[in-house]
């Protein structure tokens, strides 16, 4: 041992690189010849079983025919938060047309860019496949009322010879909400997803309820929406003057109660009650009658 500037260190001689010579080469011997024999089996039949193993593309192509990949796929879109009803109005459609379906899950499709288009062509969506169907609940009512609502799914429709494909996508953060339909009919396509629009509409869960938005539900963040118990107030708990109730019966009530008439009658149905008056007497307390 030596000692530098009271450090001391420790030397080892290191022996001289040797490289291998021909005969340190290992010679092959029986038992190699069998393992590159199986493994050149697992490959070739892992090749063969790969053009057999169901994708989403090959459930379309089955389903649609070999020329699907040339339809024209229809699209719509929705913001994130309408996804409980455009739900209620994909369901509507299923259970309101003659058709049949099957629903396909969609496993990693999370942070994906992908569609119709692609699956059909059977590109760009290295990592998708088919399995269990994703969903989530969401609000529909109050007092806790949810509704189960598909997060990514391959609806597969029959009707007759007709045959039509829907991909439903609920909307990611940053991304909406989207339903896009091919089919075998590219009109029949294009009447399916303006059906599933207007059933959405109105099946809305939104109607006739107390709801609240958080401050970021029209921008990047989650959707914070909350549906509120609406009390329910008789006429007979109606503090008002005689001539001020028979305004809001005749303004509010009967125009309600008798609006097919009145639109019969070329009537319109533009009517209302301003209440006036200063914060905490109830303006906004509903009642029904």
């Amino acid at each position: 041992m030596a000692e530098s500037h009271g450090t001391w260190f420790s030397y080892r001689p290191v022996s001289p690189m040797v490289s291998p010579s021909d005969g340190d080469v290992p010679r092959p011997e029986l038992a190699d010849v069998g393992r590159l024999v199986r493994r050149g089996v697992r490959g070739v039949v892992g090749a063969a079983r790969a053009a057999e193993r169901v994708t989403l593309s090959s459930l379309l192509r089955d389903h649609l025919g070999a020329d699907s990949g040339d339809r024209a796929v229809v699209e719509e879109v929705w913001p994130q938060y309408e996804q409980v009803n455009v739900q209620a109005g994909v369901d509507a459609w299923l259970r309101e047309a003659p058709v049949t379906h099957e629903l396909i899950g969609v496993v990693g499709f999370q942070h994906r860019e992908f569609g119709l288009a692609e699956l059909l062509l059977g590109s760009g969506h290295h990592g998708l496949r088919p399995g269990n169907v994703a969903r989530i609940n969401l609000a529909s009512g109050p007092d806790g009322e949810m509704s189960a609502c598909v997060r990514c799914g391959l609806y597969l429709i029959s009707e007759g010879e007709r045959r039509s494909a829907a991909l439903l996508r609920g909307g990611e953060r940053h991304q909406p909400l989207t339903v896009q339909v091919v089919s075998t009919d590219d009109a029949y396509a294009l009447r399916i997803a303006a059906e599933i629009r207007e059933l959405a509409v109105v099946h809305n869960v939104f109607r006739r309820q107390v709801l609240s938005f958080g401050g970021e539900v029209f921008g990047h963040g989650e959707t914070l929406l909350h549906f509120h118990r609406r009390p329910i107030m008789d006429i007979d708990q109606l503090i008002l003057p005689a001539e001020t109730l028979s305004a809001v019966q005749h303004q509010v009530v009967d125009v309600a109660r008798y609006k097919r008439r009145l639109l019969a009658a070329g009537q319109h149905l533009k009517r209302g009650l301003l209440l006036y008056g200063p914060p905490g007497v109830g303006k906004r307390t509903p009642c029904a009658t």
